[in-house]
């Protein structure tokens, strides 16, 4: 099987290096590039196609993701956040994101979240509120 390569956007370095880690744990995902935000993000897309981008966001970025997915639509995208809250979620589904993982469950849900997001489905942390 072919590598599947992802970026990882996120500006706080040992966090980044704790998801690199378990990105690269199996062997079986390449990081392809490393980003503080979503608009290097942007950069390293304009000279390479992952087939993946990790990336982190903070208020007010939720706009680049939707950038990021009109401009390269075969990039998926995962999301690592702190925010809990529907809106984010929603906004986030919205701008045709796969993936929206919370960082609290990243040692349990990032590698099952990235295989899910590859296989073509979405995938949201199970510790996310029940939606209504």
């Amino acid at each position: 099987m072919a590598s599947y390569n992802i970026v990882l956007a996120e500006d706080y370095l040992p966090l980044r290096q704790i998801i690199k880690n378990i990105v690269q744990e199996t062997g079986e995902f390449t990081v392809a590039g490393e980003a503080n935000d979503v608009q290097e993000v942007l950069s390293i897309l304009e000279h390479s196609r992952p087939d993946m981008v990790i990336t982190d966001i903070r208020l007010g970025e939720l706009k680049a993701t939707l950038k990021i997915k009109e401009l390269y639509p075969q990039v998926k995208v995962v999301i690592l956040t702190i925010h809990r809250e529907k809106d984010y979620l929603d906004q986030a589904m919205t701008n045709g994101v796969e993936g929206y993982i919370l960082k609290q469950d990243l040692d349990q849900e990032l590698f099952s979240g990235i295989q899910a997001v590859r296989r073509g489905e979405v995938y949201i942390s199970h510790s996310m509120n029940p939606l209504p």
